[in-house]
């Protein structure tokens, strides 16, 4: 089994869950979901709209606070989305903006690049 990340935050302890297997119990595996929260870095390859989407319902199953929601988008955004989102927003740092202002710039910025790319 893959050790698991702690954290000392108060919304939650764990941030990764080893996959289920058949030699753990299905109750005690399904238990530790509810202190966990998971999702795979934004990947440019994905549409930016589908994967917001999956954060947000990520966000409602784990209770995440407005207040906690631009920290989150910013660590799991991944490297290459936050590069771009530092450069559309220099020198503004983009810890200092709202989730959706964040959301907003993300979603232009590919929204231009699909269109620029279309036949």
């Amino acid at each position: 089994m893959a050790s698991t990340l702690r954290c000392s935050t108060s919304v939650h302890t764990v941030f990764h869950i080893e996959p289920f297997d058949t030699n753990t119990q299905w109750g005690r595996w399904i238990d530790r979901l509810e202190d966990v929260f998971h999702i795979e870095p934004f990947d440019t390859n994905t549409q930016w709209g589908r994967w917001i989407d999956r954060l947000e319902d990520a966000f409602e199953i784990f209770n995440i606070t407005e207040e906690r929601r631009v920290f989150y988008l910013l660590h799991y955004m991944g490297n290459e989305a936050y590069n771009i989102v530092c450069d559309k927003l220099a020198p503004v740092q983009p810890r200092t903006k709202s989730y959706d202002e964040l959301v907003d710039v993300m979603k232009k910025h590919f929204r231009c690049n699909e269109e620029t790319f279309q036949p």
